[in-house]
């Protein structure tokens, strides 16, 4: 059964976090505090919002929520006062509603909320069922978590248990084969031809890797290295784009498209570009521009730049997730830099462009038929 870990009332911030829990069923919320200039750039969608969730909304001004929230929250003018999502959902149920391919990340004592936020908002974009995590040594729900799954905490399940080789060997039990990703093992992921179509994705804390005492071993198939260390728990959504790649026939890190199967739209759609890097990897990066305005079904092309700030040569890995998420899979990427390293040397700058076009299948689609802008982002990570 999921549980959260904490009772206590929250504050969400951001755009994407707080729009994605307002319109999750099961999520309890209490106060919506917005600046006017966002409530006049997201009344529609703020009303049809808050009417099904039975709130007020509370126009304030940016002191207010700067004082509601932690110093430094970059609230964008909205914040959320929810409850713990209380889901009544176990393993055993996601097991048994998934189809013929589904994939469960499992995280064992994985603490740092950052990277849990990360690898949520990777398996939103993934399509992933579940993220499991063992009901101690884990950090319960907070606004940190919320803040870097940019609205995933409310899309997908996040469920505790008690054991987490009891869960590994359930799952196994009913036909999931399990991927374990550990800095020590000796095959690489890219030595692995296919992904069984249900999967269990194992990834260990981020100081030890996965824990190697015990039954766990005779449950883990495969224990697959990437040229990243991963200990560095951010580059998990390497393997799960991997996975995600060889499950959907996607050859490489790209969608390949002709222009036979593009067909241009008059409809437009606001693209935005986001770009954020960690603060280990001495580089800048930024967008050329913050949005362009693209046809839907037209190829586009959008420039983000880098910058070596120190001197010496240093070497960076990009990852990316679009928002909304049910947009995800009507973005296009022709080409882009992420998921292959990238090296810069001392002081240098390089033009990294990604062509891209938005499948004019969304606009058939019930849930994203009336989307009028999508978010791409992109973090650096340092290759260590």
């Amino acid at each position: 059964m999921k549980s959260s870990k904490t009772n206590e009332n929250f504050w969400l911030y951001g755009k994407h976090t707080c729009m994605s829990a307002l319109k999750n069923k099961n999520r309890r919320c209490i106060e919506l505090l917005v600046t006017e200039n966002f409530y006049r750039e997201h009344e529609k969608e703020i009303r049809q919002c808050v009417n099904s969730k039975g709130i007020k909304v509370r126009l304030v001004e940016n002191k207010i929520l700067n004082d509601v929230l932690s110093k430094g929250a970059n609230h964008q003018g909205i914040a959320l006062n929810v409850a713990p999502i209380l889901y009544n959902l176990s393993i055993e149920e996601v097991a048994e509603s998934s189809n013929d391919s589904s994939t469960i990340v499992i995280l064992d004592q994985v603490t740092d909320t950052h990277n849990i936020g990360s690898i949520l908002r990777t398996s939103a974009c993934f399509n992933v069922n579940a993220l499991v995590l063992p009901h101690n040594h884990s950090p319960g729900e907070n606004a940190s978590i919320a803040k870097a799954a940019s609205g995933a905490l409310d899309i997908v399940p996040l469920i505790y248990v008690t054991n987490i080789v009891k869960t590994m060997q359930y799952l196994k039990k009913v036909g999931y084969w399990c991927y374990g990703f550990d800095c020590n093992a000796k095959e690489n992921i890219d030595e692995i031809k296919s992904f069984e179509k249900k999967r269990v994705i194992i990834f260990g804390s981020e100081e030890k890797g996965m824990r190697r005492k015990g039954s766990k071993n005779s449950i883990v198939f495969f224990l697959v290295s990437l040229v990243v260390s991963m200990i560095c728990l951010t580059y998990a959504s390497v393997p799960l784009y991997s996975i995600f790649c060889k499950a959907t026939g996607y050859g490489g890190t790209t969608r390949k498209v002709t222009n036979a199967t593009i067909s241009a739209t008059d409809q437009k759609i606001r693209v935005h570009f986001n770009a954020d890097i960690m603060s280990d990897l001495p580089w800048e990066f930024k967008s050329e521009t913050n949005y362009v305005d693209v046809n839907i079904g037209e190829q586009s092309l959008a420039f983000y730049y880098a910058k070596n700030l120190s001197y010496q040569p240093s070497f960076g890995m990009a990852v990316y997730n679009v928002t909304p998420f049910k947009a995800g899979k009507y973005f296009n990427k022709v080409a882009c830099f992420c998921f292959e390293e990238q090296m810069l040397l001392p002081k240098q700058k390089a033009a990294m462009p990604v062509s891209f076009y938005i499948d004019p299948e969304i606009m058939l689609d019930s849930n994203t038929k009336d989307l009028s802008e999508i978010t791409l982002s992109y973090t650096f990570f340092k290759l260590k």
